[in-house]
């Protein structure tokens, strides 16, 4: 029983979770200089113009955001999945 679940234990708990959080820390690495580059192209143009209203939430940051949301929903539909699978086994 226990060798037939370790490579769900293993996927689950350690290789899923690494890859996802290496996925979030390069998005939120694409989020910072994107915001460093907005944040320059803001100061600029402010010397040069009066204040404008606030600026949107910037592209890359709302893709950021989207893509975490995305991962961390299948994340948790495969591991149900296979919690289920697990469930439904016949036991022999």
């Amino acid at each position: 029983m226990m060798l037939t679940m370790t490579p769900y234990i293993l996927t689950t708990t350690i290789i899923i979770p690494i890859i996802t959080l290496y996925n979030i820390h390069m998005m939120l690495l694409d989020v910072l200089v994107a915001k460093k580059q907005k944040r320059g192209w803001i100061m600029k143009r402010k010397i040069n113009s009066r204040p404008s209203r606030p600026l949107p939430l910037p592209r890359p940051q709302a893709l950021a955001l989207h893509q975490i949301s995305t991962a961390a929903s299948l994340w948790a539909a495969a591991v149900t999945r296979l919690g289920e699978k697990e469930l439904t086994k016949k036991k022999v």
